[in-house]
């Protein structure tokens, strides 16, 4: 059966890198031949607005709320490169939230998905997850939520906003907005699957991307 898919790209660019485009568009046209999609761009100077705003639109709430009421929600980090058929392979497993791996895009260029979420030590090595690509699926306890395909019945049970930087215990220690997004996941025993099949590599300007820890030349 079609699902009805919202792809969000996240961006306040005036132009995107030519990387990111030539990906969205292959990514575009194959999500279409299985899937009724929509695609916005969603600009704002605060990253949390831009990725709550585009889950009020995704669940046909708000004041830009689109005539469908749409299945899943997946967001586009504009520095990234993304596997033309990652979101028909993400809808197929039919689970809550499924995301992909991603790197940081500056040195030490350290995989971004954790097995657990803490506040001292979260991004300790070996807190990190680094799954082979032949493990198929592995549940973690948090990630970016770039390339992260979410069913928008999992919103519906999450409190506003989604994503929030907040202060830990009153303390200096800050938690960004997407690791809160999935403490909230964690909270309400919703699990977070990671793919180690599917990555996206994180540009790292016009010549250089980060894929897996490692960092490599734009062909």
């Amino acid at each position: 059966m079609k699902k009805k898919i919202l792809i969000a790209i996240i961006s306040n660019r005036s132009a995107w890198s030519k990387h990111f485009s030539m990906s969205l568009v292959n990514l575009i046209h194959e999500t279409r031949m299985k899937h009724n999609i929509e695609w916005i761009n969603v600009s704002s100077c605060d990253v949390n607005y831009m990725r709550n705003r585009a889950c009020l639109i995704a669940q046909a709430k708000g004041n830009e709320a689109r005539e469908w009421n749409y299945d899943y929600i997946v967001m586009l980090d504009d520095d990234h490169i993304y596997p033309e058929d990652f979101i028909n392979k993400f809808v197929d497993y039919d689970l809550p939230v499924v995301t992909g791996c991603t790197s940081q895009r500056t040195p030490p260029y350290k995989q971004t998905q954790y097995k657990q979420i803490k506040g001292i030590g979260m991004k300790d090595e070996e807190n990190i997850v680094n799954p082979k690509e032949t493990e198929g699926l592995v549940q973690i306890d948090a990630s970016g939520p770039v390339g992260m395909c979410i069913k928008t019945e999992v919103l519906e049970k999450m409190k506003y906003p989604y994503f929030e930087q907040i202060n830990l215990n009153n303390s200096p220690s800050i938690r960004g907005g997407d690791i809160q997004f999935c403490q909230q996941l964690k909270e309400l025993e919703i699990l977070l699957y990671l793919d180690s099949s599917v990555s996206f590599p994180h540009c790292a300007g016009d010549t250089l991307y980060a894929d897996r820890g490692q960092v490599h030349y734009h062909p």
